[in-house]
């Protein structure tokens, strides 16, 4: 049997911790090139190998005191802030994705100042900053929908590193003008970084 683990776990074996020593293979999984730069102690995965036992074993992991281990649908192990701790994130991430909404289906109805609400929720000259500044010229050509709803529902926020986290914030937008019905319905990635004043969302992605 194997199990891949955040680095700092601790794996049993039928319930008998495995040395350390055993975990290979140490690779990360973040995907944010514009970021990787400034990660700081960053997360890596680890597998551990058993084999040559009698009867099937039993592998199990268990999180360092100081952080929470959560098992997505998948089976992949993530650290993840504790539930009081990302509120203030995830509230903070929920709040920046409406506005970004806002600004996407208003389209060519005050592009220019719908804009400049998103962009002081963003880190200046960051990934997500140039990803939304650039956008005006493309969202100024659609259509506005100016009676539109916006809901956003952040996930867990997963851990990357000292300095790192991220989260899932699914999106769902409506209206319709001119008989007309725009649908938005997705989910934005969004990365918070601290450089030193404290994070904030540096990276922006869409599934």
């Amino acid at each position: 049997a194997s199990i891949e683990v955040p680095t700092g776990c601790t794996v049993y074996c039928n319930g008998v911790a495995l040395d350390p020593a055993l975990a290979a293979d140490a690779h990360s999984y973040f995907e944010m090139e514009e970021l990787k730069g400034s990660l700081k102690n960053p997360v890596e995965w680890v597998t551990y190998k058993v084999d040559g036992l009698l009867f099937p074993p039993e592998l199990t992991a268990e999180a360092p005191a100081d952080k929470t281990l959560f098992t997505d649908e998948e089976g992949n192990m993530r650290y993840i802030l504790a539930a009081d701790a990302a509120g203030q994130y995830q509230q903070q991430g929920e709040k920046m994705i409406k506005q970004l909404l806002y600004y996407y289906m208003q389209g060519g109805s005050n592009t220019y100042g719908n804009m400049q609400a998103v962009l002081p929720m963003l880190v200046p000259g960051s990934q997500a900053y140039k990803l939304v500044q650039d956008s005006a010229n493309g969202v100024s050509w659609d259509a506005s929908y100016p009676n539109a709803t916006y809901e956003a529902t952040a996930g867990d926020v997963v851990i990357w590193a000292d300095n790192c986290m991220s989260m899932d914030v699914k999106d769902h937008a409506e209206g319709t003008t001119g008989g007309y019905t725009n649908v938005a319905d997705g989910t934005y990635v969004l990365f918070f970084v601290d450089s030193g004043n404290g994070y904030g969302i540096c990276g922006l992605s869409y599934k």
